[in-house]
């Protein structure tokens, strides 16, 4: 019943007990015995030829589709509107349907019990991009301090007057408040409007997954999503939570480069099964899908899979992920 997944996320699976990817995991062949369904109806449909993204917004422009992704960065933001002008529900109210009324819901909710979204990143500590800051050895114990220092600034205490300017901006200046000071949103100021001497620079200190609470006062609608979410706890409703979590930290060094090794070697006999299996189950070509969804296990396993599981995804060195508290 997952609706989206991550490929380094493994789950447990109740029916065959073992530690399992995406494509092997039993509630992938619900998912896809749901989808097939509801493409062969017509309530679901493939967009046509075109770059991705604008064929996508276009068609959502047409108010003949029932179900749009979200972006809350984006969603009501006039300060945007090469991105929100496009999208709904603001880009259907500039065209003028301004009765037009949408229902927000968390999560689209595939078949069984177990559904949800995937979240950005899992932990603050992780490798890669979006991850922990690696510094070099080229730079000093002074500039480290340094750094260091002024991160700490920087994150100490969000209502210190000064910390507020830094991250929020020139009250007055680079924003003026939609309502109560600090408990609505803000009224970006155009950057050309911004005397030249307030205008920031093209960099700036990312707090990213470190920070403790979210940014409430971007814009109102992404403030309103917030509270929604921090008020009904989505995360912990409606977010994924793997079994495990492929990566260096927690694998080790040795078992995470041994894993790439092995995968590499196995993943070419491996893909175009899986590959097979969604083009077959999303054409209606499935006449049984527990006698197909066997036969495409047991080829995954032969194919090197069953190795995988065996020596890396129940290996004991490779520790079971826990999820942070999220909420207090």
């Amino acid at each position: 019943g997952l609706v989206s997944s991550e490929a380094n996320y493994l789950y447990l699976d109740e029916l065959t007990g073992n530690v399992v990817p995406w494509y092997a995991y039993s509630g992938y062949k619900e998912y896809v015995m749901w989808a097939s369904d509801m493409y062969q109806k017509g309530y679901m449909r493939t967009l046509p030829a075109g770059t991705f993204y604008d064929v996508l917004l276009a068609t959502w422009m047409t108010g003949k589709v029932g179900y749009f992704n979200a972006d809350r960065q984006y969603i009501a933001r006039p300060d945007a509107p090469d991105y929100s002008d496009r999208q709904p529900p603001q880009g259907l109210w500039l065209k003028g349907e301004e009765d037009a009324t949408f229902v927000m819901m968390p999560a689209l909710k595939g078949p069984g019990k177990s559904w949800g979204n995937k979240r950005y990143v899992l932990d603050a500590f992780i490798g890669g991009a979006g991850g922990t800051t690696v510094v070099g050895e080229q730079v000093s114990d002074g500039e480290l301090i340094r750094m260091l220092t002024i991160y700490n600034d920087y994150n100490t205490n969000k209502d210190d007057p000064w910390f507020r300017e830094v991250y929020q901006g020139v009250e007055g200046v680079h924003f003026t408040w939609s309502g109560e000071p600090w408990n609505s949103s803000k009224i970006t100021t155009p950057v050309e409007n911004v005397p030249p001497k307030y205008r920031r620079g093209g960099s700036n200190i990312g707090v990213g997954a470190f920070s403790a609470e979210p940014n409430l006062f971007v814009h109102e609608a992404y403030r309103q999503i917030w509270l929604y979410h921090i008020e009904d706890k989505w995360v912990e409703k409606y977010a994924i939570t793997p079994h495990k979590q492929i990566n260096i930290l927690d694998m080790g060094e040795e078992l995470f480069d041994a894993y790439n090794v092995a995968w590499a070697a196995v993943s070419g006999q491996i893909n175009p099964i899986i590959n097979d299996f969604a083009t077959r189950s999303w054409d209606g070509e499935i006449a049984n899908i527990n006698t197909e969804w066997e036969q495409y296990l047991n080829q995954l396993y032969a194919a090197g899979l069953d190795d995988l599981i065996k020596n890396f995804y129940e290996n004991e060195a490779f520790r079971v992920y826990t999820p942070p508290e999220v909420y207090d």
